[in-house]
């Protein structure tokens, strides 16, 4: 695993370590709190409440026959972590589907049988679990990732035909449509997944340029030499270095000469790796946060020449690396 001191650091914003011999007790205060907060607030209705509509502490207690102190410390407490927005006394959830990831907290307590045995507790790269996982947190990814969509997006070529593999809730390829009308998105996802990605394409009201491809990145067949630009977005790390490389030759066959393939990932380094690492050792049996110098391997292997770097400095990090088809 590569872990980095700095990516500890970005895990938590505004507080300097260096100020304070007792920084890295109250980063562990703090996080507990968050938790604690968040689980009573999904626990209690306060998420779902002010999911429905923006709403006072006041009224959110009213509603979930709480105390009003209770739900203002709650509150405030989210609003601190920047899970939940206010303004002008009413609060909102910063991340749509954010309540969904609460199921998803219990995996934590089973760390310690984890490191014991390196036996994840499910394996999200398996296409039954993948099936049952992403659909639930859809949508909360794609929020976490709006920060970097757009700086991302605009330094893609100009594309008529796009793959989007393991397209989920499709936040690249709604944002390809919406820059240019003359593009058409292939979303290629898993047939327990693409049901939430069609949903958030008919949201975003781009039917018409979309088209849904069911299957598994590693079986489905895909056209010979068929897309302008393949988009590979947060897919890799979810496999060991020899199964992320097979996926890239395969997609690389389905560009079209001059075509592009833009892989999307963390890179050692970027803030929140450390966390992501932990991440996957509960949920992949091999996946990792993979260093640029093997995904341009993968790519000379492919038959592409890699030509770009993008990097969106924020937390969570993100790189994009692109490739083009000679």
């Amino acid at each position: 695993m590569h872990v980095h001191r700095r990516t500890i650091d970005g895990v938590t914003p505004g507080i300097d370590r260096s100020a304070s011999p007792v920084a890295p007790v109250l980063t562990l205060h703090q996080a507990a709190a968050t938790v604690a907060a968040y689980t009573t607030a999904v626990r209690l209705g306060i998420l779902d409440h002010i999911d429905r509509s923006p709403a006072t502490a006041a009224e959110t207690a009213a509603a979930c026959g709480i105390s009003y102190r209770g739900a203002r410390a709650v509150l405030d407490t989210l609003a601190d972590r920047g899970l939940v927005l206010a303004s002008e006394g009413r609060f909102r959830p910063a991340h749509d589907g954010l309540a969904a990831i609460h199921p998803m907290l219990s995996l934590w307590e089973r760390l310690p049988e984890t490191v014991r045995t390196g036996d994840p507790v499910f394996r999200a790269e398996s296409v039954d679990s993948a099936q049952q996982f992403f659909p639930r947190i859809g949508s909360l990814l794609a929020s976490m990732w709006t920060h970097a969509v757009d700086p991302i997006v605009e330094r893609l070529p100009r594309a008529r035909t796009v793959l989007d593999v393991g397209a989920g809730s499709s936040p690249w390829g709604i944002a390809l449509a919406r820059r240019d009308p003359e593009c058409r998105i292939t979303a290629l996802d898993l047939p327990g997944v693409l049901p939430a990605t069609r949903r958030a394409v008919e949201s975003a009201g781009l039917c018409s340029q979309f088209g849904f491809l069911p299957g598994d990145l590693f079986e489905v067949p895909l056209p010979e030499r068929g897309f302008d630009l393949i988009v590979l977005a947060q897919v890799c790390h979810l496999f060991d270095a020899a199964r992320a490389a097979q996926a890239v030759r395969l997609l690389a066959a389905a560009l079209r000469p001059g075509g592009t393939l833009a892989v999307v990932d963390s890179l050692p380094g970027s803030p929140g790796t450390a966390t992501q690492e932990l991440s996957l050792l509960l949920q992949t049996t091999a996946g990792t946060v993979h260093e640029p110098e093997d995904q341009r391997k993968w790519f000379l292997s492919a038959g592409l020449r890699s030509d770009k770097r993008v990097d969106v400095h924020a937390v969570p990090g993100i790189t994009l690396l692109t490739a083009t088809k000679g």
